[in-house]
């Protein structure tokens, strides 16, 4: 019987930098699922670190003159059984955690994934599925493998579309943030980082 874990348990834990999520209940680290906390797998890759904070900073720039907050790394919770860590949100400026607050408890307005080659279906099946669920309007799956992004839009009926494939030379330009305008080239960095 798998053991079953709250957001309260994760102050349990070691200050080790893994990534601990929880997913109904189950706790996930670096994207495994975990019945000790332990950490599993070697941090993120120095490229997916970088493309995360080239998006972190044209998104920064966007709500400097728009409103709202972008963080890198933050915490998400829906519930005491559901907190993940998105590599990178955005939120509107009515729903930015106050102060004292450690999780977005909101829908962000979008989140973005980063692929790693450890978190790949942890990120593209379980925390899309959560991130849907939850009512996340836009994310942003950046997969290095192929360097494109597939950008995924929840739809009136509270489920995502079929994802936007979205590849070098494009733009990604969320319709519920007016003003957005992201080139993925510029996301991606040139070519020859890859």
């Amino acid at each position: 019987m798998q053991t079953r874990f709250t957001v309260a348990d994760l102050d349990d834990f070691p200050d080790d930098g893994a990534r601990r999520e929880l997913i109904d209940g189950v706790l996930y680290v670096d994207g495994q699922p975990s019945d000790d906390g332990a950490r599993l797998m070697p941090p993120p890759l120095w490229r997916h670190q970088r493309v995360a904070m080239r998006i972190g900073r044209r998104l920064l720039d966007y709500t400097d003159t728009h409103g709202g907050e972008a963080v890198g790394g933050p915490g998400v919770k829906r519930n005491e059984e559901n907190y993940v860590e998105p590599d990178v949100v955005l939120v509107a400026a009515d729903a930015v955690p106050t102060g004292g607050q450690r999780f977005a408890e909101t829908p962000p307005a979008l989140v973005v994934e980063v692929s790693s080659p450890s978190t790949r279906t942890h990120d593209l099946v379980r925390k899309r599925a959560w991130y849907e669920r939850g009512g996340v309007a836009e994310l942003w799956f950046v997969d290095l493998d192929v360097d494109r992004v597939e950008v995924y839009r929840l739809r009136g009926d509270g489920r995502y579309a079929p994802p936007e494939l979205v590849e070098r030379g494009g733009p990604i330009s969320p319709p519920h943030l007016p003003g957005l305008a992201v080139e993925v080239d510029d996301v991606l960095g040139p070519a020859t980082d890859a």
